[in-house]
């Protein structure tokens, strides 16, 4: 039988040899790994997903997991950085976007990403990155989560009814807003109300991450009696194309705000707090 010190001895070989076959392994799928494993080009300059799965283990992860992926591809491919807004489109074409995109693509960002006036290259950290989704991703015993079916669930809880979203709309527009000392006749535009409406909803409240045009209409005029704005041009202004840079919509087809948006409405907020 072996003395202790054989078997530590034994133990360390035995562990070095793990080390170094999954060196060896990562090393080789970064030598030969080609964007052609992962991407095709589509014709207008974005890249397709070839699969759906980036192996993480929650919608965020498979969603950074993707924006660290893509932009290896894209650097690769085009010879050139990722501009934030096509990377914003990209993930709109690979069905993974949905409200909380920007926000975790900015997360990632700052760590893997070389930031060049919002144009995007890996760094160092995100080659590290990209090398091990590739690993896994070849992987054929790891799987992440599933989000492309998770959104047909998200979709039963969310589509509710007309009927049932106008009861909520009753307990929510008495819920506390810091919009309850502001005068809404300073807001001139429909896309100001429909700001008001939404940011309420989904940043004040936080009852919803995104709302249809009706419910968002219903919830504006309740709460803010003085509002003079005619439901068709509340939902031609959220569905129309003048008002892009301040209304998106998730794949179910609810709205929801963009930075630009919410962050004009957090200035009419500081109005509130300079005046009181």
């Amino acid at each position: 039988s072996l003395d202790r010190n054989q078997l530590e001895q034994s133990e360390t070989i035995e562990e070095k040899v793990v080390e170094t076959t999954v060196k060896t392994t990562v090393k080789n799928i970064s030598d030969n790994s080609s964007t052609s494993d992962y991407f095709e080009k589509d014709g207008n300059n974005f890249l397709i997903s070839s699969s759906k799965d980036y192996k993480g283990k929650s919608k965020k992860v498979q969603q950074q997991r993707f924006s660290i992926l893509y932009v290896w591809a894209y650097n690769i491919l085009y010879e050139a950085p990722v501009p934030h807004e096509h990377l914003i489109q990209a993930s709109q074409k690979n069905e993974i976007h949905d409200q909380n995109y920007s926000t975790y693509l900015k997360e990632i960002a700052s760590v893997c990403f070389t930031n060049i006036d919002g144009n995007y290259k890996l760094n160092h950290n995100g080659r590290i990155q990209s090398t091990k989704i590739q690993t896994e991703i070849q992987d054929p015993d790891l799987s992440g989560l599933e989000y492309w079916h998770s959104n047909r669930k998200k979709l039963s809880r969310s589509s509710r009814t007309v009927k049932e979203g106008l009861q909520k709309i009753e307990e929510w527009i008495n819920l506390h807003s810091r919009f309850d000392d502001f005068d809404v006749r300073q807001l001139k535009i429909t896309a100001e109300f429909a700001i008001l409406s939404i940011y309420d909803i989904t940043k004040e409240i936080k009852v919803e991450d995104a709302i249809n045009s009706s419910l968002a209409y219903e919830y504006l005029t309740k709460k803010y009696k003085t509002v003079p704005v005619k439901k068709k041009n509340f939902n031609d202004t959220l569905s129309g194309k003048q008002y892009k840079n301040f209304f998106e919509r998730n794949s179910e087809g609810l709205y929801y705000l963009t930075q630009e948006a919410e962050s004009l409405a957090e200035s009419w907020i500081n109005q509130v707090r300079t005046i009181s």
